[in-house]
């Protein structure tokens, strides 16, 4: 899967996705106007988020979803978070926050004072579906 942390100030993704294979240089934050939005979990159905995310006006996709398959998001609009799941419905969530496979590691380096780039790396050392490059996106 993935790992996406928010800090209140940074918003952070690893790069990788798996899913019998590895791929470490998967988009996993969009800036649309003035929001960010980070993506955990089925990439498929991410993609269809983010069209929808684009412009909300249009009808909400149904996200087929498999077995353990599952999908998240953050979203941040002028310095407020936002949690979606598979029902596209934005619930606020306050900072720290992370999302994703390794959510609990980087929710335990964000409470030990670490911003959302060390919390990535903490993610990354012990969650093997966490990888790739650290993008980092500083929230005005």
């Amino acid at each position: 899967m993935t790992i996406v942390a928010w800090d209140g100030k940074s918003l952070a993704c690893d790069s990788r996705t798996t899913g019998g294979f590895i791929k470490d240089d998967t988009q996993k934050v969009w800036k649309i106007g003035n929001r960010y939005i980070g993506i955990a979990g089925t990439y498929s159905a991410a993609l269809l988020a983010i069209q929808w995310m684009r412009d909300k006006t249009k009808d909400k996709p149904k996200l087929e979803l498999k077995d353990d398959n599952d999908f998240e998001a953050i979203e941040i609009i002028d310095g407020k978070a936002f949690y979606y799941d598979e029902n596209l419905i934005g619930s606020p969530v306050s900072a720290p926050y992370a999302i994703g496979s390794g959510c609990q590691y980087a929710m335990c380096a964000m409470w030990l004072g670490h911003d959302a780039k060390k919390a990535i790396g903490a993610a990354k050392n012990f969650d093997e579906c966490c990888g790739g490059k650290t993008k980092v996106y500083k929230i005005k």
